[in-house]
């Protein structure tokens, strides 16, 4: 039994190494040593090459299509996110009173998966915001910056999501040090979490 769990700890850490390689890859803005032109995968402001200084970017906009868009950081998409799950949580119990479900842990579940995937999907195909991401003016875009097709929608959130999840929320925390602020289900699908544009004053 230990030697099997031991193997699959193995399995497990090297599938998570590929994941990071591939990640690392789909980084489209890494910076880059004007020296000896190594990208630069940390946030140091030296290269760990040539140990040139590397003047550090005060902007942390990035290009969304053809607009210059500022990523939304960890906490604030963490806010967000805890007010949808508070929402969902709401709507889950209401639903469960009104409609007098047996007292199954797997049929209330069951309900509370189809009752989340079915409002992240609907919220961010409708707006590519949720109830949270209205809150703090944010909004999930693609590469384009126009609100992903529902095929991308479907896939973030339901399948590149539960990727995210299941190394111990990891792909969730990835955001908090990624140079674009981008989770593992935003890599995966392409998409960008950006501080809305407000309209232009008339």
């Amino acid at each position: 039994m230990i030697i099997y769990q031991h193997q699959l700890l193995q399995l497990f850490t090297r599938l998570n190494l590929k994941l990071l390689q591939r990640l690392r890859r789909y980084n489209r803005t890494p910076k880059v040593c004007s020296h000896c032109g190594e990208q630069i995968l940390t946030n140091a402001n030296y290269c760990g090459i040539c140990g040139a200084f590397i003047v550090p970017n005060n902007s942390e906009e990035i290009r969304v299509g053809s607009v210059e868009s500022q990523p939304a950081g960890f906490w604030i998409r963490f806010l967000a996110r805890l007010i949808d799950w508070l929402f969902v949580m709401l709507i889950f119990s209401f639903l469960i009173s009104v409609i007098g479900v047996p007292d199954i842990p797997e049929i209330s579940l069951l309900i509370l998966t189809i009752l989340n995937y079915s409002y992240f999907a609907i919220m961010t195909k409708s707006r590519g915001q949720t109830l949270g991401k209205m809150a703090f003016g944010i909004q999930v875009v693609d590469s384009q910056g126009n609100i992903p097709s529902l095929r991308i929608v479907l896939l973030r959130e339901i399948l590149y999501k539960e990727l995210s999840a299941l190394p111990l929320l990891l792909g969730y925390a990835w955001a908090g040090w990624d140079i674009n602020k981008k989770a593992w289900h935003d890599h995966f699908a392409r998409t960008f979490v950006i501080k809305k544009p407000k309209p232009p004053d008339i």
